[in-house]
């Protein structure tokens, strides 16, 4: 299973020290396999797996609250 750094994931808006250097890592999350898509939205993060799961991630806590099987090749969000 492959894993995606939630900071990566979201690009610099996690990023600590106002901005300087490249963003910290705050937490890496087990998504599942082929992660190929992410977008925050509704107060959450959003990863696309290729292996056909969506997970919803709470960036407050740094924890998956629901994988949602979509089917393969839902990479697109």
């Amino acid at each position: 299973m492959r894993v995606i750094a939630l900071a990566a994931a979201v690009g610099f808006s996690l990023a600590a020290g106002g901005g300087s250097g490249p963003p910290t890592v705050l937490a890496t999350i087990t998504t599942g396999s082929a992660p190929c898509g992410a977008v925050a939205a509704y107060r959450s993060v959003w990863i696309a797996n290729d292996g056909g799961t969506l997970v919803r991630i709470n960036p407050r806590t740094n924890r998956v609250t629901k994988r949602i099987r979509t089917g393969r090749g839902s990479c697109s969000l």
